[in-house]
């Protein structure tokens, strides 16, 4: 059942894309399933162009990377934290979240139940719904589920959203401005199958998301921590039938989902065995996942969140406020972790 919610929530979210500030860019028709021709372990994806990539997908970062230490612009720690991202997909920030704010993030979501807010949930599990806190049993906590969009409502959960060093890693790895789209928080983990946030929620330019998991407390090996495919954002890109060709189609999930599983000979997954305050963040197109729940007495208390490149929004600023260091999406995207 938890698949057929994930289903309907990635359908609402192509209707979303649909209406939403990024624009797709035109192409050629792709034949269902076409992955674009890559030379075997090149970072560079040579026939698409340069402007869809990151620069630290590139095979100059270290160039640059070189120059901003020189300068004075980067630190050394996050120099070391940007050429990680480059080669695994993904950076680890320990302790990046100061335990007072960890704990207060804590209270406010046993207020979220106690108080009965008004809180969009996503019950996953027994019988999947999309509903509010104020009208669902008490007892819906006792499962998986998923708070959206907390960051609106709850201060701490916000401070955590828009992290000073989290926004400030993530402005470099864009090199722009950071735009806040969606906060998600489980009590359990999500249990959700191998995928990538790239084709569900899609910018334009390509590649101009990043996604963060804050940990909430110490992840347990039964308590269905994250996986990982380390150096998975450098597979050619599965090509949908849509005018642009990074996003996704229903109908051809099935073959998106082949591909990826038919390259994960190519990776050694990892699980983000996280202590409370670590933050992790990873690149729009790394393969990644929740491993099952083996025992409900083990909580996982997180958060995901993701941001685009203030660019993809383009000259129209009005769905935008600025927050601290970072712009805001007033009407936050939904997301399908």
């Amino acid at each position: 059942m938890l698949q057929d919610f994930v289903g309907r929530v990635k359908r609402r979210l192509g209707r979303e894309f649909g209406r939403g500030d990024a624009r797709p860019r035109p192409s050629g028709p792709q034949e269902p399933g076409k992955v674009i021709d890559v030379e075997p372990d090149a970072r560079v994806i040579r026939n698409e162009p340069p402007e869809q990539f990151l620069w630290l997908d590139t095979t100059t970062y270290e160039t640059r990377l070189g120059r901003a230490l020189a300068e004075g612009r980067i630190t050394a720690e996050e120099g070391e934290l940007l050429r990680e991202w480059a080669a695994k997909g993904y950076l680890i920030m320990r302790g990046c979240i100061e335990p007072p704010l960890v704990e207060a993030a804590l209270r406010d979501i046993d207020r979220v139940w106690n108080e009965r807010w008004h809180v969009s949930v996503d019950l996953l599990t027994p019988r999947p719904d999309h509903t509010f806190i104020d009208r669902c049993p008490p007892e819906s906590r006792q499962g998986s589920y998923k708070l959206n969009q907390l960051h609106q409502q709850s201060e701490p959960i916000r401070k955590i959203f828009l992290h000073d060093r989290i926004i400030r890693m993530i402005g470099l790895i864009f090199d722009g401005e950071v735009v806040g789209v969606n906060s998600l928080t489980f009590e359990f983990g999500s249990q959700q199958t191998t995928h990538v946030d790239h084709v569900y929620m899609t910018p334009s330019p390509a590649r101009r998301l990043v996604a963060s998991w804050i940990a909430l407390e110490d992840v347990h090996p039964e308590g269905g921590p994250l996986e990982i495919w380390p150096g998975s954002h450098q597979l050619p890109p599965f090509r949908w039938t849509n005018t642009y060709p990074y996003h996704y189609i229903p109908d051809e999930q099935p073959q998106h989902e082949r591909y990826l599983m038919s390259q994960a000979g190519r990776f050694t997954p990892e699980l983000f065995m996280a202590k409370k305050g670590d933050v992790l963040l990873w690149h729009a197109m790394l393969a990644h996942g929740g491993k099952p729940l083996r025992n409900m007495d083990h909580t996982r208390r997180s958060m995901a969140c993701h941001y685009f490149s203030r660019e993809v929004f383009g000259p129209n600023a009005a769905d935008l406020e600025r927050q601290g260091a970072a712009w805001v999406k007033k009407i936050p995207m939904e997301d399908p972790d």
